[in-house]
Order: structure tokens, then C-alpha cells, then sequence
């Protein structure tokens, strides 16, 4: 492993997902949030996240299931997840759970599943 660290400026839509697929691992040391669109955009790569479990983030990021996630935002608990995280063996099966995840519950397909049975549910009290 290299210690090297590359910052990028800005990166338009259409080149993120080249720079997610590139990274090893992606923080998000975020301190509020809902949902961050980058943690689902990270795990659509298969890139491992490392997290705070603030706002929606603990609903999707399982620690050591499909990600990791940090106690708080504090810089040594961010170096000690990144370690954490980094020497995890089994690394892939972590990209792949996430993969797995999102195709279950985030997908187009699951929305409109959702969606039908909201309908349903509607139409049925309706009655």
C-alpha cells in the first residue's frame, strides 16, 4: 500500500463514478445528514464506505456487513476506522453486500414494488 493521497477539485456528475470506482475507500465524517446521495452513489461502485452513523446512515451501513461506521467524526476515531477498515480481510464481501443491498431495496425495481404496494394499501382502506 502507497502513502499517497490524491485531491481532486471539483468533479462534474458524468466523471464520478470513474473517481468512486478508483478509490479504496471513501469517509463520509459527516456530523449531521439524512441520507447522503454519495453513500448510495459510493456503494452503487462497489467502494467500501466508512461512515458516522448520523441521520439515515445507520438504516443502510451495517459495521462490518456492508461497510463501516465510526463512533463520531473525531480525527482519531477517523484514522482508527480508516485502519480499521483498510486491514479488513474480507474487504470484497463488504463491496459486495453493499451491491447486494442496494439492488434489494434501492433499486428501480424496488420502488416501484414499494410504490404498488402503497397503492394497494390506499386503494384497500379506501374501501
Amino acid at each position: 500500500m502507497t502513502n499517497r493521497m490524491t485531491l481532486a477539485s471539483w468533479i462534474s456528475y458524468y466523471d464520478m463514478r470513474k473517481y468512486l470506482n478508483m478509490l479504496k475507500l471513501l469517509i463520509i465524517p459527516s456530523s449531521q445528514e439524512g441520507i447522503p446521495t454519495i453513500l448510495l452513489e459510493g456503494m452503487a461502485c462497489g467502494t467500501p464506505i466508512l461512515a458516522t452513523a448520523v441521520g439515515g446512515v445507520p438504516d443502510i451501513l451495517k459495521d462490518g456487513e456492508n461497510g463501516f461506521v465510526l463512533p463520531n467524526n473525531s480525527p482519531e476515531d477517523i484514522v482508527s476506522g480508516i485502519t480499521r477498515a483498510l486491514d479488513y480481510p474480507f474487504l470484497s464481501k463488504i463491496a459486495k453486500n453493499s451491491l447486494e443491498l442496494l439492488e434489494k431495496e434501492y433499486s428501480y425495481e424496488a420502488a416501484v414494488e414499494r410504490f404498488e404496494i402503497d397503492v394497494h394499501c390506499v386503494e384497500a382502506r379506501e374501501i
